[in-house]
């Protein structure tokens, strides 16, 4: 058998042998230049009507798209050597290997790429003020501390900085502090939702959602939503009188919260909007600690350090004194242990 092309014996590729076959074929190309739209703000690039995201190397992926393989390539691999001009232009170098039949076959080519900066569509709604959801925290009777204000902003930036990378409509426009609250005004629904729900777990109290008609886009309503969260006037530690009774909050979610007896050793759990008449007393600052003067299966007598006088505590059956004094919320009612 012998090359139709040069005459050499020996075996054919179409007709060519070896050298002839690999001479007079391009198993691999690239366009001479391939444009990119990149976001100025994130990186994100465009393709077609829609914008990407990627964290893999914009050179490499600009190749590797572009690449189109002769009909008869296996299979090929690229070695990628940019030189970058400026910022915005990269000559590349391209050193491909393709697997042809039983051949290998090396081709080098060069491609310019062009990085066009824009700014995508959800980086143009952050910097210019768009939003969507606004989150209204406030304080009760009790109000918000600094220390509430500053928990509040620690949850909304951790949710956000959680959901970035993956959601570019999470974001937070701009927070306002306001007397006895915070507003903030968030990129998505979706964020303001998962935002108050948190805040309505921190701080307890009912979520109260409304819409306002803002506009149409595309023949559609466009609305904004306000999810408001009006903060409970206790927190977790703290001490209330309801009913009768003196209880200590355990936990608050968005609509209950969780309460021990402390003269019955017992948790129960209320729905929050029943507790609005409830009575704060105090939190940490009014435990005292006092002394046992001794102690029997259901009570213990303790010495009240402000009275001088040894009082009875009746004792819940899952408490137990290991010790030669113990931790007591004195009120109206009578004095009552409490744990940690």
């Amino acid at each position: 058998m012998f090359c139709v092309e040069c005459g050499k014996e020996g075996n054919l590729y179409q007709g060519l042998c070896v050298d002839c076959y690999l001479a007079k074929n391009v198993f691999i190309t690239i366009p001479k230049q391939i444009d990119v739209e990149v976001c100025a703000h994130c990186g994100a690039r465009r393709k077609g009507k829609i914008w990407i995201s990627s964290t893999d190397d914009l050179i490499e992926q600009c190749i590797i798209e572009n690449v189109k393989r002769n009909k008869n390539v296996i299979d090929f691999d690229l070695h990628i050597i940019p030189t970058f001009e400026d910022e915005n232009n990269v000559s590349v170098q391209v050193i491909t290997h393709a697997k042809v039949s039983d051949l290998k076959a090396e081709e080098e080519h060069t491609t310019k790429i062009r990085i066009k900066r824009l700014v995508c569509d959800e980086c143009s709604k952050q910097h210019g003020g768009y939003w969507e959801a606004k989150v209204q925290l406030r304080g009760s009777k009790r109000g918000l501390s600094e220390k509430d204000l500053e928990q509040a902003i620690e949850i909304v930036d951790t949710i956000v900085s959680g959901r970035e990378k993956k959601d570019k409509s999470a974001f937070v426009t701009k927070m306002e502090k306001i007397h006895n609250g915070l507003d903030f005004y968030l990129g998505s629904k979706s964020l303001g939702k998962t935002i108050s729900k948190e805040l309505a777990r921190e701080f307890g109290g009912e979520i109260k959602e409304s819409h306002k008609l803002v506009g149409k886009k595309e023949g559609k309503d466009v609305y904004r939503t306000t999810y408001a969260v009006r903060a409970l006037d206790y927190r977790p530690g703290d001490f209330i009188q309801f009913e009768g009774k003196v209880l200590r909050v355990i936990n608050l979610s968005s609509n209950k919260v969780l309460l021990r007896v402390l003269d019955q050793g017992e948790n129960i759990s209320i729905k929050s909007r029943k507790l609005k008449d409830a009575k704060l007393l105090g939190g940490k600052e009014i435990i005292q600690e006092m002394v046992v003067v001794s102690r029997s299966e259901n009570e213990i007598q303790v010495l009240d350090p402000e009275t001088l006088k040894t009082v009875d505590v009746v004792m819940p059956t899952d408490f137990e004194v290991d010790g030669e004094s113990v931790k007591i919320v004195k009120y109206k009612s009578g004095y009552f242990l409490v744990g940690d």
